[in-house]
């Protein structure tokens, strides 16, 4: 599908012409391999714990973000101000120490 089939057809909405237009990477996403292992319970806490060590550099961009979207709310809110400074600077040290734990017992396992 195409922008231009996208405005052609008015039998749907446009919500449902997106749908329809990403349904198959919807279904990948929502059926790839590591979400689904997690959710049946086969994943191991080796390849768990590689994916948080993997996946801790990234944190920080993703919460800074999140914190730049709230402090562009409102101009001038509290609750925005609040909001972001409580995500830039509190999530992202607590998920950071987390990942920390999780290398930690990635080099260290302990006895299961």
């Amino acid at each position: 599908m195409i922008a231009t089939d996208i405005d052609d057809d008015m039998s749907t909405t446009f919500i449902d012409q997106c749908r329809e237009a990403t349904a198959a990477d919807w279904e990948a996403y929502e059926e790839h391999p590591w979400l689904t292992d997690l959710e049946r319970g086969r994943m191991t806490v080796e390849r768990f714990l590689a994916f948080q060590v993997d996946d801790a550099p990234f944190i920080p961009y993703i919460h800074r973000t999140l914190a730049l979207g709230l402090a562009k709310a409102p101009s001038g809110s509290p609750w925005s101000r609040t909001a972001a400074n409580l995500l830039s600077n509190y999530f992202v040290a607590a998920e950071t120490d987390f990942k920390r734990a999780c290398a930690h017992w990635r080099s260290w396992p302990p006895d299961w």
